[in-house]
């Protein structure tokens, strides 16, 4: 009957306005049902099923699906050629260096054993540039290579400053960085050798923690790049500390020659390395530059 409602439409007045789509986006599909009675929702699913084929939300459909399928391969990129090989040389590294000393208990060895592979993936982090830029090769902003083996350097790290709080003051964290109440000092921070040392290597967990924090893409996009990239250059500091608090515990622990070669060794090349990088892309800058700007620059 003309008068009557169709069941489960909304009564709507014969006023309303006809249906329509958005014109300010073409991929919009706003609807405002108007009329009633069966023909009115008939023209409007009607135009509805015709807006969604129309070029610009296939395109917006296509481009969203191709998206998905390039993340998800890039992914599996990541985890098969990166992370699983990573894991691999992690776990090598540290079963190596575990097995490599005969030290008292599992908490010792296991800081030990972390100890040596964190700074050398972290040396590698900064190695990968100025190698790239040896074989003629531009380094990105952001290469997933990289990235990867900064979290792998963060993940070992992170499990290396946790252990390692419970290995010379069982249970009494607090006195790696202050005096206990039988050493007597004016000023409560510990400023030796030892304090020197868990200093550094505080500020290097801290540091390394907030950029395995974001290394990712979503801090990329909210940062902007130059401010992301001006955020990841902490990641010199991160090794600066790291070293010195390595080469702290070198001392401090008497250790054999072979692991103090493995510091020395992660730390010379990790500088000269940069040093020839530096050198090589202030030499391209300045082969990029007009020739007028060039001879002021020398």
């Amino acid at each position: 009957m003309p008068g009557r409602a169709l069941s489960g439409v909304p009564s709507v007045s014969a006023k309303s306005d006809p249906p329509v789509l958005s014109k300010s986006d073409p991929g919009s599909l706003e609807l405002r049902l108007g009329g009633t009675g069966q023909g009115a929702v008939a023209d409007s699913v009607s135009e509805l099923l015709a807006a969604a084929d129309c070029p610009s939300v296939r395109a917006q459909n296509y481009t969203q699906m191709s998206m998905s399928v390039i993340h998800r391969k890039r992914l599996i990129r990541r985890l098969l050629l990166h992370h699983l090989p990573l894991l691999a040389l992690s776990a090598a590294s540290v079963s190596l260096f575990y097995l490599a000393r005969p030290l008292r208990d599992v908490i010792t060895r296991l800081s030990f054993a972390t100890a040596y592979p964190a700074l050398m993936l972290i040396a590698a982090t900064l190695l990968i540039g100025p190698w790239n830029l040896l074989r003629g090769k531009r380094t990105p902003i952001s290469s997933d290579w990289r990235r990867d083996v900064g979290i792998w350097a963060g993940i070992l790290s992170m499990i290396h400053t946790v252990v390692g709080q419970d290995v010379h003051l069982r249970g009494r964290p607090w006195l790696y960085y202050i005096y206990g109440p039988r050493e007597v000092h004016v000023f409560p921070l510990r400023h030796d050798l030892f304090g020197f040392s868990n200093y550094t290597g505080l500020c290097s967990a801290l540091l390394l923690l907030l950029l395995l924090a974001t290394s990712n893409d979503y801090s990329l996009r909210v940062l902007g790049t130059p401010r992301w990239k001006q955020l990841q250059r902490w990641n010199y500091f991160t090794f600066a500390f790291g070293g010195a608090h390595a080469l702290g515990y070198q001392a401090i622990e008497k250790q054999k020659i072979p692991f103090v070669a493995v510091v020395l060794a992660s730390i010379l090349i990790t500088v000269v390395l940069q040093t020839i990088g530096y050198a090589r892309r202030r030499q391209i800058t300045l082969e990029d530059r007009p020739i007028t700007d060039r001879k002021s620059v020398v």
